[in-house]
């Protein structure tokens, strides 16, 4: 019984590292639920850093709300921002409690006087998903009839 064991092992490790030769991202996820808060240090480099005045977080749903989650939303944006240095921000997001279960995808935004800025992953920062697992669900009334008057 050790031998199959041994190769499923195997069989994951070689997963595992032909991922990584092969540049896929293959990271273990942190599981975020409703009231939990996602805390990031942002730091930036160029010109123009001086005028950066705010840094937020913006999560893109990456599936279809759920049919037992009518309502949830699954594109969430908002949180505090804080400059902690000339070049690096700290920005938090508390999860609401009407966001989706499934997968997002994190964009940031900034702003400068008269400006808005936007960042995308992967081509401005290293790509981040970021799952939330809401347990709550929410059973639509269904309409009976419609009657125009």
């Amino acid at each position: 019984m050790a031998k199959p064991m041994y190769l499923i092992k195997l069989a994951a490790m070689t997963v595992l590292v032909g991922a990584q030769i092969f540049g896929q991202n293959v990271a273990v996820q942190r599981v975020y639920h409703p009231d939990d808060v996602i805390r990031l240090q942002v730091t930036f480099e160029g010109p123009n850093i001086a005028d950066l005045r705010w840094v937020s977080i913006q999560l893109y749903g990456q599936q279809l709300v759920a049919k037992d989650q009518p309502g949830f939303e699954n594109q969430l944006s908002g949180g505090d921002s804080k400059r902690i240095s000339e070049n690096t921000f700290e920005t938090s997001f508390k999860i609401p409690q009407n966001a989706a279960t499934g997968d997002y995808k994190l964009v940031l935004a900034a702003t400068v006087p008269g400006r808005s800025l936007r960042y995308e992953s992967p081509k401005d920062f290293k790509e981040e998903i970021f799952h939330i697992d809401n347990p709550s669900h929410f059973e639509s009334p269904k309409i009976k009839s419609v009657t125009i008057k």
